[in-house]
């Protein structure tokens, strides 16, 4: 294959922005007024994606914004089909608040774990990974700002306070969400209780030094330059397969028999490991969407894409099967 590169250009792109605190450090609040400046407020702009109890309307009075109540299981796939349904609904900023629950609440990723059968993690983890990354995907690829607010993992430290004795104040040390959350941001911000956000992160730039609270002004700010440079180039569209017609000879990716060789072994790591038909289908959504499909029509896969799907089934198991088949 031949690499070809190019003079890098600046193009317009949409926001990234994460907000994590503990509890009582205003993520719901400056997400609202950063949701605002970022699209001069309004209606049918800024949509919120709730899963703290209706607590988004706490702020109805000051914002304008429409809210989606979202109830557990907070499966991944009801996130993305969340942030989908307010993208179609051409909402300019999604507000997540919180994706803590993705990953630890109810029905979340660490819940579904936990109520799989079996005491083999690393075959749990190549079933949930795929579920988790597609989750990840929807933010990173989302045709809207988005903005998500964290649960910290809260602490308590001692600090002298304005009467000069020691006094406990609680910080958020970290999101309650996977790791490596804050690598897919434009700019992720740490709250304390004070509501004085740090940028941890920020490839604008617009952030170094500051200690303060987020404003509307800010929400301006990061607009003014997610909007500079050219128009971004739509991704090149991958060619959609087709299926033989009846009577035509056989024209799949692979010699049907090797292709009937790799549906048997992965029907066989299927069955091995439990898998649900919607786990099954969470991760072939998920395989689409990064990258490592090409179609969803088993007849026209590669024998690595075979290998790649009977891996993330099987584990180490399915890893070795596929492999000795390839």
């Amino acid at each position: 294959m031949a690499f070809t590169f190019s003079r890098a250009r600046r193009q317009k792109l949409k926001l990234r922005i994460a907000l994590t605190g503990p509890s009582g450090s205003g993520k719901t609040y400056s997400a609202l007024r950063l949701a605002t400046g970022l699209t001069g407020g309004g209606p049918g702009k800024i949509a919120m994606i709730d899963t703290e109890n209706r607590r988004g309307d706490y702020y109805a009075d000051e914002f304008e914004y429409d809210t989606l109540n979202l109830e557990p299981p907070y499966t991944p796939e009801r996130y993305v089909e969340a942030i989908h349904a307010a993208e179609a609904a051409g909402y300019e900023a999604v507000i997540v608040d919180s994706a803590s629950h993705e990953w630890m609440g109810p029905g979340g990723i660490l819940d579904i774990k936990d109520k799989m059968p079996g005491a083999n993690d690393y075959t749990k983890w190549a079933t949930l990974t795929p579920r988790h990354d597609a989750f990840i995907q929807a933010l990173i690829g989302s045709t809207a700002h988005i903005i998500v607010c964290l649960r910290g993992k809260d602490q308590y430290v001692l600090e002298t306070n304005e009467k000069g004795k020691q006094a406990p104040r609680k910080v958020g040390m970290g999101a309650q969400q996977r790791e490596g959350l804050e690598y897919e941001c434009t700019v992720a911000f740490l709250l304390d209780q004070s509501h004085i956000a740090n940028a941890t992160k920020d490839n604008t730039r617009l952030f170094d030094g500051r200690w303060e609270q987020l404003t509307e002004e800010d929400g301006r700010r990061l607009a003014a330059w997610a909007d500079q440079g050219d128009a971004p180039q739509p991704a090149p569209q991958a060619a959609e397969a087709t299926a033989p017609a009846a009577g035509e000879a056989w024209r799949g990716a692979l010699p049907q028999a090797d292709y009937l060789q790799f549906k048997t072994l992965m029907a066989g790591v299927y069955k091995d490991t439990g898998m649900k038909k919607a786990e099954y289908q969470s991760l072939i959504a998920g395989a689409l969407q990064d990258g490592r499909l090409h179609t969803a029509d088993t007849e026209q896969w590669t024998a690595a894409e075979w290998e790649t799907i009977i891996t993330a089934i099987g584990g180490e198991h399915g890893r070795a099967a596929a492999q000795a088949k390839a």
